[in-house]
């Protein structure tokens, strides 16, 4: 069961997801359960998941943001085990370096970024690019024979794929800088993530009322 702090922190991260959504990416938690938040990742154009639909599992611990979650793919990619938990600096793999000021955008951002690399971990597996496109035009078809991607992501368990809210086409104004490319505007968008997250005074204090800045206040993910 979720503690008061994770609870409330949590809910002001879905606000913060359902208004401004990062590109390429989309979560929400159970209903009875708002420590489990399943997300969809999309394939970003020129890259060997392109077109593709993934479905996966944080899981956070009951006293988060104090410790780290944990993460795993549904859908098969090429990239990851189904079903396995994921090594990555965001996870409980690697404790000492989680940081309470880390988001649900920013764990989903560093997740797309390091899906797209080519580093082995534990949870990886190892396919060629042709086998990655493969999958991902077999994704969405994989999803929709899934009750729980059914339940959980209703708007899109849909016969034809459906767009994500942030499909990573910026406004124009912002073209300016060709962040029109979709790696370069995820990586940005992944070390703006950090670099700002990082200016956030997260304290551990022993009163009650230890919680008030771990719930986000001032974050860029609640900012929105």
């Amino acid at each position: 069961m979720a503690t008061k702090v994770a609870q409330k922190r949590l809910q002001k991260e879905y606000l913060a997801m359902q208004k401004s959504p990062p590109p390429f990416v989309w979560a929400s938690p159970e209903e009875k359960n708002i420590l489990d938040w399943h997300f969809i990742i999309r394939g970003p154009p020129d890259t060997p998941y392109e077109g593709g639909e993934f479905h996966g599992l944080i899981w956070f611990p009951s006293d988060y943001p104090f410790k780290p979650p944990d993460v795993k793919f549904f859908t098969p990619s090429g990239r990851f085990e189904i079903g396995h938990k994921i090594c990555m600096s965001m996870t409980s793999y690697h404790p000492s370096t989680w940081n309470a000021a880390w988001s649900v955008a920013t764990i989903l951002t560093g997740l797309l970024s390091f899906m797209l690399s080519n580093e082995i971990t534990a949870g990886g597996v190892k396919t060629t690019d042709e086998e990655k496109r493969i999958l991902a035009r077999q994704s969405h078809a994989y999803n929709l024979k899934s009750k729980k991607f059914r339940d959980v992501f209703p708007d899109y368990a849909t016969p034809e794929m459906t767009d994500l809210p942030d499909m990573g086409v910026p406004p124009a104004s912002t073209r300016l800088f060709d962040l029109h490319q979709p790696l370069k505007r995820i990586l940005l968008l992944f070390h703006l993530l950090l670099f700002f997250e990082r200016k956030i005074p997260y304290k551990r204090e022993q009163s009650n009322e230890r919680s008030g800045v771990l719930l986000g206040t001032g974050s860029l993910a609640g900012a929105g």
